[in-house]
């Protein structure tokens, strides 16, 4: 943990969204804190105090937006989620991914930043029959080929890997973050669990992991003004098999043996009659992805307050019923 003994100001990119709304009511709360900016392409729902907002889409240049605010602490939550059928809009999603993170990158460069922290996801890892009960940072990484949020989360990785090489005086920390849920929840987890029917593979139950958001704002929060340099495993409390989750949500589901649900996936993709993933996403809802979250706990001493289940009861509680 790096020591900085001034005040921290800091940036969030993706501010307006589903995180980075919350972080921002958690930032200015936090007395370390001299001042908070604001970069997203849209407005922010709701008014926060001591914050200078800009509306900027990150694939611009960010100019001198981290200078004229003398940011010291950047976090970066900005990203695209969307994945299209058609490759060639779906590169162009990956392309701004990267370009944007790039901006952010060089506007970094640029400043007096002394902290970087990179909002990444478990999804790196991959979801494989050979996956070990419980994922270390020290897993080599291998995100499902056609499931593009996973491998363009790799490479924003490897960007900001170089970034920290030429810039060894900047703490770099990157978060491999599981899925994020609670009573705010507006993201592409709660989309991707609303649809009329949900797939169920014969023969598998996976554990699953969640976060609650307000855990996930803390650490933020807190990382934002305690530099933690490192990779980082991030997961709420336990975990909760995909059955009971299901049954949580009240979703309807359909139980397919693993060569139908395949082709079938694949079909209603291509076709558009689901706009959620391909095929490849079903090894999400076959294969567990259980992250240990021991490097972080043992490096910040953060506790986390909920679990994967009350993660999942709280988006439930606000949502469901």
């Amino acid at each position: 943990m790096t020591e900085y003994m001034g005040k921290w100001r800091v940036a969030v990119t993706g501010a307006s969204g589903y995180i980075g709304r919350q972080l921002l009511h958690q930032l200015e709360n936090m007395e370390s804190i001299a001042g908070i900016v604001g970069i997203d392409s849209k407005p922010l729902p709701l008014p926060i105090h001591n914050i200078r907002v800009y509306r900027q889409d990150l694939t611009e240049p960010l100019g001198n937006i981290l200078q004229s605010n003398a940011i010291n602490s950047v976090i970066h939550l900005a990203f695209d989620f969307r994945q299209f059928r058609d490759s060639q809009h779906s590169k162009l999603i990956e392309l701004n991914n990267i370009s944007s993170l790039n901006n952010v990158l060089e506007a970094c460069s640029s400043s007096n930043i002394k902290n970087l922290i990179y909002l990444s996801s478990y999804a790196v890892y991959g979801a494989t029959i050979d996956n070990p009960d419980y994922i270390t940072e020290k897993f080599e990484p291998q995100p499902l080929i056609g499931f593009q949020y996973g491998a363009v989360k790799l490479a924003s990785e490897a960007l900001i890997e170089e970034f920290k090489a030429n810039h060894p005086n900047v703490s770099v920390t990157i978060l491999r973050c599981c899925m994020v849920l609670g009573t705010h929840s507006d993201n592409y987890v709660a989309d991707s669990f609303r649809k009329p029917l949900l797939v169920r593979i014969a023969g598998y139950d996976p554990p699953m992991q969640f976060i609650h958001e307000s855990d996930l704002t803390r650490l933020l929060g807190s990382l934002s003004v305690a530099p933690t340099h490192g990779i980082f495993n991030v997961a709420g409390k336990g975990t909760i098999q995909y059955s009971k989750f299901l049954k949580l949500m009240r979703a309807k589901t359909v139980l397919l043996p693993a060569f139908l649900a395949y082709p079938l996936v694949e079909i209603s993709w291509k076709l558009g009659f689901q706009k959620s993933s391909p095929s490849i996403g079903l090894n999400l809802i076959r294969y567990p992805i259980v992250l240990s979250t021991k490097k972080l706990e043992q490096a910040t001493n953060f506790e986390f307050h909920y679990s994967s289940e009350d993660a999942v009861l709280a988006h439930v509680n606000s949502h469901v019923n």
